[in-house]
């Protein structure tokens, strides 16, 4: 039964399902590419028991063009990541098919549960229960471009990724009063970025009053013009972009 159309998430399902003490993640579309990388996290999370969740840099590949790729790599060295670091990032430190974390009482707030974006929530949340470390060592290969992937049916869908932007507001907010305002310099600032790019999407001039576009590059300010005063071009200049871009 598709558990996805009854409201249910698929991966908490799997996790209750999982019988071993540590838990990989690999995507159908991902690649796994050093035959050591599940040993070296978890012998790393052996070492260090106050550590939940470990994650390393990656390649990023297109489908569209596989001889391509470029580093996804949070920092040159290994580091422990803490949660501000995090929480300014909007959990996107490294690609969800990098992480190995343990199997804990991964009992998430129930606003954590309305936001979609798997791999967000759970680098966010093992930061709140624990630390979280990033391995430098490229493990693994992410792959973009691939059809109906997040990026196919919401990034490049105007609508639907003002949607999603305004779950992610209504989450951030959450999270805010969830800790006690103990980061809440950091979520107003992403707020504000996500009404940006709503207001971006949506064509709406107040944007150029907005210091996310008056502190911009000239290049960039250009980009943002023409995606308010010619939606359809940017959509399509956008669409182009994402086909080739690695």
């Amino acid at each position: 039964v598709n558990q996805t159309r009854l409201g249910k998430s698929v991966s908490q399902i799997n996790i209750s399902r999982a019988n071993g003490e540590y838990i990989a993640i690999c995507e159908g579309d991902d690649i796994w590419t050093d035959p050591n990388k599940l040993q070296k996290q978890v012998d790393y999370l052996d070492c260090h028991l106050d550590f939940v969740c470990v994650g390393h840099a990656c390649r990023v590949k297109n489908v569209n063009f596989p001889y391509k790729s470029k580093l996804w790599s949070y920092s040159k060295v290994s580091k422990e990541l803490s949660t501000q670091e995090i929480i300014r990032n909007r959990g996107i430190v490294f690609a969800y098919n990098t992480l190995v974390f343990r199997k804990l009482n991964y009992i998430y707030p129930d606003f954590f549960n309305y936001f979609k974006v798997a791999d967000v929530k759970r680098i966010i949340f093992s930061s709140l229960i624990g630390k979280v470390y990033f391995m430098s060592d490229v493990m693994s290969i992410y792959h973009v471009g691939i059809k109906n992937s997040w990026t196919d049916r919401v990034r490049l869908n105007n609508q639907r990724l003002v949607n999603h932007y305004r779950d992610e507001i209504i989450f951030y907010e959450k999270l805010n009063n969830y800790l006690n305002n103990e980061y809440n310099q950091d979520i107003e600032l992403i707020i504000k970025k996500l009404t940006f790019n709503i207001k971006l999407l949506e064509s709406n001039k107040d944007c150029f009053d907005s210091n996310f576009y008056t502190h911009k590059k000239i290049h960039r300010k250009i980009f943002i013009i023409i995606q308010v005063y010619f939606p359809k071009l940017f959509s399509l200049l956008r669409r182009i972009r994402f086909y080739f871009w690695v």
